[in-house]
């Protein structure tokens, strides 16, 4: 993601989320997972301005090591945890998700909405294992088909993803690397109406955004309106062994 324009980061930053997602499902997956240890080593990965982070913070009471490529995101991480109360818990840093400065065997949860596709699945599940204490786990979202003949605007939207694949191919990809699943649940559509609209509205006002990097964010909502029920988030709960 180091290629992406300094004004895009900038245009996110403006946003609740860099992602779809929402704070009801981070609780419900969080909630769903095996009791972590006491004192958890907690890591969350592409993290954006922090959406996650700060649920992830309040719920599990514990610091949360917040890794983004950007400063930018992570300046309004920082502002959004103290307003939130929880500098002493959110701790931002800046790192690439391809070589994240975490001791191997040391993380107990890693947490990856969204962000995954930047490595590609196959190779963030290769990275991101030796990463992880024995028995740790990691929760993902990614984009995956919801059925087996998506529409060609669908398929055009998502060609830059090329191992996209469905939820059976996600959780054997998975399995192969050697994960073992823990469930999976697809991501409410809601969730994409609220991201997808935050993004119309700054769209909406005053921007940098070079014509062609908006059309294509214009075009990704429009997309989603008409083919909305063949393609979304799923979340990947997996564990080490």
């Amino acid at each position: 993601m180091t290629d992406f324009p300094e004004e895009g980061f900038r245009f996110f930053a403006t946003l609740p989320r860099q992602a779809p997602g929402s704070d009801a499902r981070t609780r419900s997956v969080l909630r769903k997972l095996p009791p972590l240890p006491a004192h958890p080593t907690v890591a969350d990965v592409g993290c954006g301005s922090g959406a996650s982070t700060m649920v992830l913070a309040e719920d599990l009471k514990v610091p949360v090591r917040a890794f983004d490529i950007s400063p930018i995101l992570l300046d309004v991480l920082t502002e959004r945890a103290a307003a939130r109360g929880l500098t002493d818990l959110v701790r931002p840093e800046v790192a690439d998700m391809a070589a994240l400065p975490v001791a191997p065997g040391s993380l107990d949860l890693l947490w990856a909405e969204g962000s995954a596709f930047i490595l590609g699945l196959e190779e963030a599940f290769r990275r991101w294992l030796p990463l992880m204490a024995s028995g740790g786990v990691l929760v993902l979202s990614d984009a995956v088909w919801l059925t087996n003949s998506p529409p060609p605007e669908a398929v055009a939207l998502w060609q830059e993803y090329p191992t996209m694949g469905t939820s059976a191919d996600a959780i054997a990809r998975a399995e192969a690397a050697g994960w073992r699943v823990l469930f999976t649940e697809v991501l409410e559509p809601e969730a994409w109406d609220a991201y997808l609209g935050s993004i119309r509205a700054a769209l909406a006002q005053p921007h940098a955004l070079a014509p062609d990097f908006a059309a294509a964010l214009e075009t990704e909502a429009a997309v989603w309106d008409t083919a909305r029920k063949t393609y979304g988030y799923l979340f990947l709960a997996l564990q080490a062994p």
